[in-house]
């Protein structure tokens, strides 16, 4: 079982995890990272400064609003854009990676997320950001950012083979 805000996620499906091999998957990804530096007009590479950036404009539902309106997209576009820059944060300093995941083995049920290094916990940070932006999660983003340095070594081996953050 897994927690996010008020979500709470239990999983007994199997699940299978799957590289991310298909180059315009990886590309929308990059583009999105991209648009989540100019969304909170970040001008340091410091990953804390970034995080701390994003942290900030997710408690701020006006500005996510005004910046909508400024890029001419929802707020699901914005969430998304933050929420990929957030997840290479973690990739890049926490060694995590992109993957798929598919529930029950069906290709239909399929989340993009961020993967642990020994694949035991995984966070999908485009839902996470899309609850918080639309107010329905709260913003733990950068204590959550914190909590995953050395994350698997930190807690006990669960029963299941991979488990939500």
């Amino acid at each position: 079982m897994g927690f996010i805000g008020e979500h709470v996620f239990e999983s007994d499906s199997p699940l299978s995890i799957r590289d991310i091999t298909d180059n315009e998957l990886l590309n929308e990804l990059n583009e999105n990272a991209d648009y989540g530096k100019r969304i909170i007009n970040a001008v340091s590479d410091s990953d804390i400064s970034i995080i701390t950036m994003i942290y900030e404009m997710l408690n701020d539902h006006k500005m996510i609003r005004r910046r909508a309106k400024d890029y001419h997209d929802d707020i699901t576009g914005i969430a998304i854009g933050l929420s990929v820059l957030w997840g290479n944060i973690v990739c890049s300093k926490y060694q995590w990676n992109w993957r798929e995941i598919f529930f029950n083995n069906d290709e239909n049920q399929i989340i993009t997320c961020i993967v642990s290094p020994q694949e035991r916990y995984y966070i999908d940070p485009i839902r996470l950001f899309n609850d918080i932006c639309h107010k329905k999660a709260e913003n733990d983003t950068l204590l959550l950012f914190n909590l995953l340095d050395g994350v698997e070594n930190k807690y006990p081996e669960s029963d299941r083979p991979i488990e939500l953050i």
